[in-house]
């Protein structure tokens, strides 16, 4: 059961590190671009979320076009895996990496004048590879720690067991030590009651003695 309990923990632990993101936020001036490199493992994907700020509260609806994301291998600038024109201010594009290695992530304001837009752009990635819980904890190895356990269990057990006859033991004795001296209070009473008796019955001996051999004068 422990070994269970252990295993659904460290998958849950796996299973929350695996995922990580970046949340960037800055001002993209006309004819600029920003870029950004990511890590990624072969096969692992990642999701670029975008959000374009123009300040104003109508734009042209071919607005967003004017804005592209690129992202390509570091090593390898003809390794292309988006190459987009932005459809909408705000939406996401996904990747999967071919190979291992480093990604720039770029977004380009292709306006020729205007203001700097504010612009978020978040990138999640799985940049890890799938856990292999098998090769990562198998049973044989908590043996060794399961039978420790199970040895420490076993030597408390019996501590136990002899500190619960100790407290007998003592419980015991100490009902013996009550009876004992309640015996001893009731002979002691017993006592003082016998020698005030014998003291009265002297006294009124004493006196009869007296009302027959006292002479009259």
């Amino acid at each position: 059961m422990k070994v269970f309990v252990y295993l659904y923990f460290t998958t849950l632990f796996l299973t929350i590190i695996k995922f990580t993101s970046s949340n960037l936020l800055f001002n993209l001036k006309p004819r600029g671009s920003r870029c950004f490199i990511e890590e990624l493992y072969a096969s692992n994907m990642a999701m670029v979320k975008y959000t374009i700020n123009s300040g104003e509260d109508k734009v042209d609806e071919n607005y967003a076009s004017k804005f592209m994301i690129k992202a390509f291998s570091e090593e390898n600038e003809n390794e292309v895996l988006i190459d987009k024109v932005l459809p909408n201010l705000n939406g996401k594009l996904s990747m999967t990496a071919p190979n291992d290695g480093q990604y720039r992530i770029c977004i380009y304001n292709n306006n020729n004048s205007g203001e700097k837009v504010l612009t978020n752009l978040t990138i999640l990635s799985d940049n890890m590879d799938e856990p292999n819980l098998q090769d990562a904890l198998k049973k044989d190895d908590l043996m060794e720690s399961h039978q420790k356990l199970s040895s420490i269990v076993s030597k408390g057990e019996k501590y136990v067991r002899r500190q619960e006859k100790i407290l007998k033991y003592t419980n015991e004795d100490y009902e013996q030590i009550i009876r004992v001296e309640k015996i001893f209070l009731y002979m002691t009473f017993a006592q003082i009651i016998l020698a005030l008796s014998l003291g009265v019955y002297q006294i009124l001996n004493f006196k009869k003695y007296l009302d027959k051999n006292l002479l009259d004068f």
